[in-house]
């Protein structure tokens, strides 16, 4: 093998005796680049011996490809050398052992490159949930543990030549999740309407249990509605909480099986105490400050007949000399 950044090829005569080598040409079955000529005379023994050469760039398309050099006239050629060409990482890949991953799991990271001398050390770019941070290693594979869903990772190869990244892989997350507080059940009084939602990937199948069995009547037929990730499953039952048991949601896809009880609320419309004891407040405040306007109205108005009522009935005295 020969490491270089440059192949030289040489072909040389004795002048007196031959002509010249006209210039020679380096051949490995492929076409090579326009390289650089150059003709030197040197002195060896009695005779003078020209020397014709071509120098070409090495690229690392030639690595691990056998050369050889001959003279333009094809009269001479030399022995077959194998080039070893050094260049820093290329077409730098990360790839994941499973296409899927369940959420919380372990992922096995590895960094793929060609280079030549290999890799020294590995510099990765993790993305896991809300978290980012970086991780150094010299080995080409790394362990992830816990990961979360929005999970992404690029890795960087270096050697003694340079480096080369590559770009950021998604990793497909699997889980179930049901949400709360919107997943519940309304209790009217005569009938129980429950609804769960659930976001999870790949797509759930929901079912429902009532107390403790996932026996319900063959009227009953769930209205299941699917958008992307998430799935929402109504049930309404004639009759009170008291009759039907517990209602859990049963959430189930290829990975992971999740059940959730659900909250029970009063059917009644009713406000919330942060919105309607504000408005209470001062519900009162005007009543209480409109009765207190009334009640010095009244009086005031009273108080008016009473004068009203004594200046028509004073008597009037006349005063005679």
């Amino acid at each position: 093998m020969y490491l270089a950044k440059r192949v030289l090829c040489s072909a040389s005569a004795a002048v007196s005796s031959t002509p010249a080598p006209r210039s020679p040409a380096i051949e490995s079955g492929e076409a090579w680049p326009e390289g650089q000529h150059g003709v030197s005379t040197q002195r060896a023994a009695e005779l003078w011996v020209e020397v014709s050469t071509v120098t070409v760039t090495a690229a690392r398309s030639q690595h691990g490809k056998q050369v050889h050099c001959r003279t333009g006239d094809m009269s001479t050629e030399s022995e077959s050398l194998t080039l070893d060409i050094a260049f820093a990482p290329i077409d730098v890949k990360t790839s994941t052992e499973s296409p899927i991953i369940a959420e919380h799991g372990n992922i096995n990271l590895t960094c793929n490159s060609m280079s030549n001398p290999e890799p020294e050390r590995y510099e990765w770019l993790i993305t896991n949930g809300s978290r980012h941070f970086q991780l150094n290693s010299s080995r080409e594979t790394i362990t992830i543990t816990d990961v979360q869903r929005d999970f992404s990772a690029a890795c960087i190869a270096h050697n003694a030549i340079g480096a080369g990244q590559s770009t950021k892989t998604s990793v497909d997350v699997a889980f179930v999740s049901i949400m709360v507080p919107e997943s519940s059940c309304s209790d009217t009084g005569r009938m129980l309407r429950c609804l769960c939602q659930v976001e999870a990937n790949p797509v759930a199948t929901v079912t429902w249990m009532f107390n403790g069995s996932s026996n319900i009547s063959a009227s009953v037929i769930p209205a299941v509605t699917t958008t992307g990730d998430l799935t929402s499953s109504e049930v309404v039952l004639e009759g009170r909480l008291a009759e039907h048991g517990p209602a859990v949601c049963v959430a189930k896809n290829s990975y992971r099986t999740v059940k959730q009880q659900m909250a029970v609320q009063d059917g009644k419309i009713s406000l919330p105490l942060p919105v309607s004891f504000p408005w209470i407040i001062l519900a009162c405040a005007f009543g209480f400050f409109g009765l207190c306007g009334l009640i010095c109205f009244c009086r005031y108005t009273t108080k008016r007949k009473s004068k009203s009522s004594d200046g028509a009935t004073s008597p009037k005295i006349n005063r005679q000399r």
